[in-house]
């Protein structure tokens, strides 16, 4: 498919959105909404686990339509779990068994266009809102706003404040209409937007192992139906943060696909000893795919304008803002100055990216974009081999590219009750 071919987008977010409002609107507990509105996390006595899970039982048995236990005769919970930068072609590969099995068991896709850009932030928030990020305010991992002058980095403290998510997430909502929710990592789970955080939460920590989160996830499950939570999540940062270091084609992003696998079967395998396996609804989905980049591959901006004239955005793409009050005219000398210096950069005002990418209606957006190849990166100053920004693999360039591809599995369990 070429640049400028007619398409159609398959758009995943607002389905997903739409089929986790059915399921979590669609009935109500009789017990009263119940939500944090403090800057911690209450502390929840939950049930110690029935079983201590070896760490790969599932049987693979497909879910059947049987009757659930008596604690999980009403809406069926929603499990919403990301492997983050899972591209399709990685279950091709011989280390994803459970994942395999999963999708035949349930639906799958092919392969989905994530939101551009096709970052994690903006994507993880677009899943959860159904919204594009000009809309729901993400509109990258790192971003400033001219109107409050702050800067949003992931990592700082300034991430969690409330006026960056500009849009209410689905946990909000469900919160809302009387609903528990529960996060295991998502972005923006920890901010209390609209005042709100899901009802049990966790604070995101990389180094907690796999094993700990999903046997968390369980144990929300075993909660009596009046304190169990109706919507969940779960994130990990894998394959993504592997493919980022190693690129995708290393031992270690083998590894990492082997790790996720593990772990979806410990999901699974919790949920055939509690005998719910039919009682749950499962969707596997990702934010991003990932490309391998070069450090030959680079187009250095320094080389045709001065940049100690801008703020600017490196990487995948780029995004520029002149210094100094907004001036209009300094936005078409730095376009004209960078425009046709490289064939593998596309250099536009952002309100003449293409509509398709719906990038433009938010200040937080530089006024100047600059569209990259897949595998090519734009730097500010020079690089050398093995320099971070240009080594390993890298994510955020086109939706449209087949690099970018997500992949999407679903299970639906009694959706037909409902």
């Amino acid at each position: 498919m070429t640049r400028g071919s007619q398409f159609i987008q398959v758009t995943y977010l607002v389905s997903l959105l739409a089929l986790a409002a059915v399921i979590l609107i669609g009935g109500f507990f009789g017990s009263d909404a119940y939500r944090h509105t403090n800057d911690e996390v209450e502390s929840v006595i939950l049930p110690a686990p029935r079983t201590v899970l070896p760490p790969i039982t599932w049987s693979g048995v497909c879910p059947r339509s049987v009757k659930c236990p008596k604690s999980f005769q009403g809406t069926p919970p929603l499990i919403l779990v990301s492997l983050d930068g899972f591209h399709p072609d990685y279950m091709k590969r011989g280390f994803t068994p459970t994942i395999n099995r999963i999708a035949q068991c349930g639906a799958k896709a092919d392969f989905l266009y994530p939101v551009f850009p096709s970052k994690t932030f903006p994507n993880h928030y677009s899943i959860v809102t159904g919204l594009n990020p000009p809309s729901h305010g993400i509109i990258d991992n790192n971003m400033y706003d001219p109107f409050k002058r702050k800067l949003f980095k992931v990592g700082s403290p300034d991430m969690n404040e409330p006026y960056w998510y500009q849009k209410d997430p689905i946990w909000v909502t469900a919160e809302q209409q009387g609903k528990r929710t529960a996060s295991f990592f998502w972005p923006g789970s920890e901010v209390k937007i609209s005042g709100i955080t899901p009802t049990y939460n966790k604070k995101y920590k990389s180094k907690l192992s796999f094993d700990t989160r999903v046997d968390q996830i369980l144990q929300w499950l075993d909660l009596p139906p009046a304190s169990r939570p109706s919507f969940l999540t779960l994130y990990v940062n894998q394959p993504d943060n592997a493919a980022h270091w190693y690129g995708t084609k290393s031992q270690q992003v083998n590894q990492a696909l082997s790790n996720v696998d593990n772990m979806i079967a410990r999901l699974f395998a919790g949920l055939q000893i509690r005998n719910i396996t039919d009682c749950v609804n499962v969707v596997i989905v990702s934010d991003h795919g990932m490309s391998d980049i070069d450090c030959k591959l680079v187009v250095d901006i320094k080389n045709y304008m001065n940049v100690s004239e801008i703020f600017s955005t490196m990487g995948p793409f780029g995004r520029l803002r002149p210094k100094g009050r907004r001036n209009p005219a300094a936005v078409v000398d730095i376009i004209s100055k960078l425009r046709c210096q490289s064939e593998h950069m596309r250099v536009y005002p952002k309100e003449q990216l293409p509509v398709r990418m719906h990038y433009a209606d938010n200040a937080r957006i530089e006024p100047i974009f600059l569209d990259m190849d897949s595998s090519w990166t734009v730097v500010s100053k020079g690089v050398k081999p093995g320099d971070e920004i240009c080594t390993g693999g890298a994510h955020g360039y086109d939706n449209l590219f087949p690099d970018m591809r997500v992949s999407f599995n679903i299970i639906l369990i009694l959706i037909e009750n409902l």
